[in-house]
């Protein structure tokens, strides 16, 4: 009796052991999201379905018998012949033991992943076959984002710069194999900054967007489409030739951007665009030079003239080398301190009294030599940005020396400061200008900085903002170069200045072309009208002083009294003209 109680306890026992081991089983296979059919090939093919079916397709077919068409039935047509095949199929001596296809539900349009693996005996026999079923839709489409991310712009649409690379390298191997060119074409929008400035940033993307819009339309088979940079257009065209060249191209962008382009916000928006070419295999021989020299081109284009083409040359290439030593000598000039300020000075006309001096820049060697022209390293400075340490380094050059100046000989002279358009432009400018007056202990009406007409082109209402600022805090501003450039009287009206410079180019003929001597004449009587004074720079010639003199021009600086000069030789200026 004994003996059987144990055998039934023992029987309990294993039936609640192989229970919860299947209780475990079942929660591992739900757990898994994946369900699974299970062949028995030793067995009389005994078939077990088990897993999460009725997620898969919609009923729970677990423990029900196998029945193939059935299952199958919930395939797309176009796969169930593929699905059936994988199902009934054995691998072959070679193949691997495991595989896997893909393919669509019928209704749900779910993207399904199965796979199989087959387990033999010792003897080489097939003896079981597994096979999972998952849904996978969710993972494609994952990967099918990833994947987009990898090759396309997300504003856009097109490709993105490193796909567009690769697309570019593709196509001069094959132009390689058969003998054939490619043109590489960046597209860049002019003023961008600008025009997103005044937009904002969604409009500004949005602006882009469309016309990334108009550009992808113009893709073929042999034109290729990428976006570069935030406004720059990659255009790779092989084999160009007729409508298919970087020049009719451009032509049917340029075309485009003259009609304005209609904002959600109901802006409307002109622009223009500016184009760099460059040929393959005559301008590079891979897609890195190409590019890079492309990039050069479009560099060179907009220097040029903006809404332009431009094409690979030598000349170009070799402008483009020089400006980049350039660039490197200056930044270690202004690293090494090898920039100084000199002062060119100022007289009255009439009386030939010191009033001041023009602070220079330049850029010499030991030997006090010219290294570099201001006219050659100012606008680079303005380019790259620099102009900010070297307008800084003449600000506190000049301010230390107008206090030292004040202590060893009490002397108060006016010294010019010449500023760009970026410098103004900076938000700190005003507090960093008022911390050095503040530092050295400057007079703030010893200070005259003198402007260009170029400054007030791209901002009109800011600069004269910033200039009235300037102007309150008693500080002298000075137009430059009047009558050069975008001269318009109504910024006599307009600009808290207090000094107007007649240009040089006005002095050169003043005394031999009447026209000349008739507008300069003219200029100096208005602008006394309103009550400013009138500097005549580059004067050479005593016949100029004295045509200038009877004209009533109130200063004079030029050569004729004195070249620029370092600030020891205008210290001696200074002290000759002591009681």
């Amino acid at each position: 009796m004994e003996d059987t109680q144990y055998q039934i306890d023992l029987l309990t026992a294993i039936n609640e052991r192989l229970m919860n081991s299947e209780h475990v089983y079942k929660l591992a296979c739900e757990f898994s999201g994946a369900a699974y059919i299970y062949f028995d090939l030793k067995n009389e093919h005994r078939i077990e379905m088990f897993g999460a079916w009725d997620k898969l397709v919609g009923e729970n077919l677990t423990r029900q018998p196998y029945d193939e068409n059935y299952l199958i039935s919930f395939v797309c047509d176009e796969d169930q012949k593929k699905v059936r095949d994988f199902l009934n199929s054995f691998p072959s001596i070679n193949d691997s033991l495991s595989a896997s296809i893909e393919f669509t539900s019928k209704k749900s349009k779910k993207c399904i992943s199965a796979r199989r693996i087959f387990f033999k005996d010792n003897n080489g026999k097939f003896i079981e076959k597994l096979i999972s079923v998952e849904d996978i839709t969710q993972i494609k489409k994952k990967s099918e984002e990833l994947e987009y991310y990898a090759y396309y712009d997300v504003l856009t649409s097109l490709y993105n710069r490193n796909h567009f690379f690769t697309v570019l390298r593709d196509l001069l191997e094959k132009a390689s194999k058969e003998n054939t060119s490619v043109e590489l074409m960046l597209v860049d929008i002019d003023n961008f900054k600008k025009i997103n400035d005044s937009l904002g940033l969604v409009y500004g993307d949005e602006l882009v967007q469309s016309l990334a819009l108009f550009i992808k339309s113009l893709s073929t088979d042999k034109i290729k489409v990428g976006r570069y940079g935030s406004d720059v257009f990659a255009i790779a065209i092989f084999d160009p030739c007729g409508k298919n060249c970087s020049d009719m191209i451009f032509k049917t962008i340029r075309d485009r951007v003259k009609k304005p382009f209609i904002l959600t916000n109901k802006a409307e928006v002109t622009i223009s665009v500016s184009a760099g070419v460059c040929e393959y295999p005559g301008c590079g021989h891979d897609a890195l030079e190409l590019i890079k020299n492309a990039e050069i081109v479009l560099y060179a284009s907009k220097q040029h003239e903006k809404g332009s083409i431009s094409y690979f040359s030598d000349e170009i290439l070799k402008v483009y080398q020089e400006e980049i030593v350039l660039e490197n000598k200056l930044n270690d000039a202004i690293l090494n301190n090898e920039l100084s300020v000199y002062f060119q000075p100022q007289y009255d006309a009439n009386t030939g009294a010191l009033r001041g001096a023009e602070a220079l820049i330049r850029w010499l060697d030991e030997n006090e030599n010219v290294v570099y022209r201001p006219l050659d390293f100012i606008p680079l400075a303005e380019k790259n940005g620099t102009i900010i340490e070297i307008g800084n380094f003449v600000f506190r050059e000049v301010f230390k020396s107008i206090h030292e100046w004040k202590v060893k000989y009490r002397a108060n002279y006016i010294i010019s400061i010449n500023v760009s358009a970026i410098q103004l432009q900076r938000s700190d400018f005003i507090d960093n200008l008022q911390k050095l007056i503040d530092y050295y202990e400057v007079d703030p009406g010893l200070i005259e900085l003198e402007i260009t007409e170029s400054v007030l082109i791209n901002d009109f209402d800011t600069m004269i903002e910033t200039l009235r600022i300037l102007s309150q805090l008693g500080i002298r501003v000075s137009l430059d170069d009047f009558g050069t450039g975008f001269s318009s009287l109504s910024y006599l009206r307009e600009l808290p200045i207090t000094t107007l410079k007649i240009d040089k180019s006005f002095i050169d003929d003043i005394c031999i072309n009447n026209k000349t001597a008739n507008i300069t004449g003219s200029v100096v009587d208005m602008v006394k009208k309103l009550d400013l004074e009138t500097v005549a720079e580059g004067v050479e010639h005593k016949e100029q002083l004295d045509c200038l003199k009877d004209m009533g021009c109130d200063l004079i600086q030029g050569f004729l009294l004195s070249k620029p000069v370092k600030k020891s030789e205008f210290e001696k200026i200074i002290i000759r003209q002591m009681p």
